[in-house]
């Protein structure tokens, strides 16, 4: 993975819809140095009810060229290839990979499908996460149209787990985003540092997209 700029996230409940903060921070970011800025599809409500906001992807593309910004992405957190109403999750995950593109930007970071604490085991399960798994084929083929990388951000989960599954999604262009302080909060609990270094080197071979901040660890 070659790195191609240093970005900042535009903080989604910070900005909550309101793009004229947003372009304030964008002057922020710009003038401190940054080349990239993670634009929340929440965070600026680029997408509503599953439809993409075309009104407000147009100010937030306007206010990355006023300040000469490039931009990556970031899908709804709650988004879940998991849950029961798949249909709206599959639409919703559509159009963030369309507002990536919109913006130019060449990584839509999306997390792992859950459970949301049901207690669903054995055969339920496993059919949830095979449907996770060829949703993200065909969704990665309307992403490699556009121009746009799916990236799998570790959150509350082992990077074994994503690696497990980008093996069987198979596609170039889905890989991982490695959250380093995610990461070290998951492994102090489950393998220590050990787990942590390993998991560095588990990933390697799919990273696309790093997050680094300070969770006080």
């Amino acid at each position: 993975m070659s790195i191609k700029g240093i970005g900042i996230n535009a903080h989604s409940s910070r900005i909550n819809g309101d793009i004229e903060l947003l372009e304030r921070d964008l002057a922020h970011f710009k003038k401190i140095g940054f080349d990239y800025v993670e634009i929340p599809v929440y965070g600026v409500d680029g997408v509503i009810n599953g439809e993409l906001n075309l009104e407000n992807v147009k100010r937030v593309k306007e206010a990355l060229r006023r300040y000469n910004l490039k931009a990556t992405a970031h899908s709804p957190v709650p988004l879940n290839l998991r849950n029961d109403n798949f249909d709206m999750q599959e639409q919703v995950f559509q159009s963030s990979i369309e507002f990536a593109s919109k913006l130019e930007a060449k990584v839509l970071v999306c997390h792992n499908g859950n459970f949301e604490g049901r207690k669903q085991e054995g055969e339920l399960q496993n059919l949830a996460s095979e449907r996770e798994i060829r949703a993200l084929k065909t969704l990665s083929e309307f992403a490699d149209k556009r121009g746009v990388e799916i990236c799998l951000e570790n959150g509350a989960s082992s990077i074994e787990e994503s690696v497990t599954m980008l093996r069987k999604v198979n596609r170039e262009n889905v890989g991982i985003t490695y959250d380093f302080g995610h990461a070290f909060l998951y492994y102090s609990c489950h393998g220590g540092e050990k787990g942590f270094l390993t998991s560095i080197k588990e990933a390697l071979p799919y990273l696309k997209h790093i997050h680094i901040h300070d969770n006080f660890g």
